[in-house]
């Protein structure tokens, strides 16, 4: 009976286990809270870009510091704040600019934090912003190249200020930046058919023009970042449009002598 009881006991606690493991499983794969999505749609609906800036970056410095995708997570922020901006006929380009300053602000001072890898996660960061910045846009009838650059100019310009105020080398920040935002639209463009070099572009404007403008004002080394800018710009552009997938030979097909005619038979050889 007492050994009867003893396996009952493990199992139970087994079962407990099991049962946390999936709730921690569930909390790590969680994005927005109902409460953070409700913030950020209440901002871009008003128009108020230091609103969304705010709503994003504590969103996103959670969810970082809690160890989630910050692809995923900056993706879902900047494809609320558009959809909320399209329904409220707010300046949509103005506020995705702040929404991605904003999900790269809060990466980085995440990262920075909790002792994560700041590039690696700035690069996350800044993928998921235009890449859902470029899919919102597709969805909601917008200029996607607009939407596009705007995004990554909030990125790499949210990028320089963090790596400032961070104490971070905001040279590399802002090529991980630029590489990560360029690289997430073209990926983009390419899965929603979009016209990819004119995207391209635009994201890589975006990205040099936001991290010019960024170093001028925080009195940064502007010839630096602005190679940074580019060359991460580049890099990432190259790195999206490349195929990493091993296209294997077709099997040799084996020819097929045709059917001999009864003519053919019936002639003598050539002498």
């Amino acid at each position: 009976m007492k050994k009867l009881t003893r396996q009952i006991h493990l199992i139970v606690l087994a079962l407990a286990t099991l049962a946390l493991v999936c709730m921690g499983a569930g909390e790590a794969f969680a994005q927005l809270t109902p409460d953070e999505k409700t913030e950020i749609e209440n901002a871009a609906a008003t128009g108020n870009t230091e609103a969304v800036e705010a709503a994003v970056q504590t969103a996103i410095k959670r969810a970082v510091a809690a160890g989630e995708n910050p692809e995923t997570i900056a993706s879902e922020a900047i494809s609320t704040v558009v959809h909320a901006a399209v329904e409220a006929g707010q300046d949509v380009a103005a506020i995705t600019k702040a929404a991605s300053s904003g999900a790269i602000l809060g990466a980085v001072e995440a990262a920075v934090t909790t002792g994560q890898d700041v590039a690696a996660i700035t690069k996350a960061a800044s993928f998921g912003a235009t890449s859902g910045a470029v899919e919102a846009a597709v969805t909601t009838g917008q200029d996607v190249a607009a939407i596009t650059k705007a995004a990554s100019f909030g990125a790499t310009s949210g990028a320089v200020e963090a790596a400032v105020t961070t104490g971070q080398d905001v040279a590399a920040i802002t090529k991980a930046a630029s590489f990560g935002a360029t690289s997430g639209a073209v990926e983009a463009a390419e899965t929603t058919s979009q016209d990819v070099a004119a995207i391209t572009e635009a994201a890589s404007s975006g990205a040099t023009s936001g991290a010019v403008e960024a170093a001028e004002t925080t009195g940064q080394d502007v010839a630096a970042i602005t190679e940074a800018a580019s060359s991460g710009a580049t890099s990432g552009a190259v790195e999206a449009t490349e195929t990493p997938t091993k296209i294997e030979p077709a099997e040799p097909v084996p020819e097929i002598e045709p059917p001999i005619t009864q003519d053919e038979s019936e002639a003598s050889p050539s002498a």
